[in-house]
């Protein structure tokens, strides 16, 4: 099945074969996709961005699922914490990276941080710390090695032998 994706400013998703152009006719979604991203951590409620299309809640939910192949929270919730682990991953505090994202509750955000990625927002921090103390001269394990589950990765590719 081939994959398309929603660019998440710094992250890509991989979505569902929705056909080459559905995404792009859409402007009700692309216009949303573009608010979230350059809102993230403002207000992102549900009756916000119904409003914001001029939807109903229902019709949005169910427009945005149809569209991209995940709930409205789900998409908000995710790109909150990829954009989490790329600040941590700058050297920003968890709990500053946390705020910074839009998560109001930090408890909330580390339960929903170690769920996604399968380690708490502080042992991720630590991880990065001591790369940063690593020598210039060693070989790094790849700075956005975090993103590789979220590139797609095309079965017939001609570059790769």
């Amino acid at each position: 099945m081939a994959q398309q994706a929603v660019d998440l400013s710094l992250h890509v998703l991989p979505l569902p074969d929705l056909g080459a152009t559905r995404l792009s006719l859409d402007p009700v979604i692309a216009q949303l996709l573009h608010h979230i991203n350059t809102h993230l951590a403002d207000d992102l409620s549900l009756e916000h961005l119904a409003q914001l299309c001029n939807l109903s809640k229902f019709s949005l939910m169910r427009k945005f699922k149809q569209f991209t192949g995940m709930s409205l929270h789900q998409y908000i919730v995710k790109k909150r914490l990829l954009q989490a682990r790329y600040l941590i991953s700058l050297g920003m505090e968890p709990y500053r990276a946390a705020l910074e994202v839009g998560f109001n509750n930090y408890s909330n955000f580390s339960r929903s941080f170690t769920s996604f990625f399968g380690e708490n927002p502080g042992t991720c921090a630590r991880r990065y710390k001591k790369k940063e103390q690593r020598r210039p001269d060693e070989p790094s394990e790849g700075h956005l090695n975090f993103l590789q589950p979220f590139i797609p990765r095309f079965p017939h590719d001609p570059h790769d032998k």
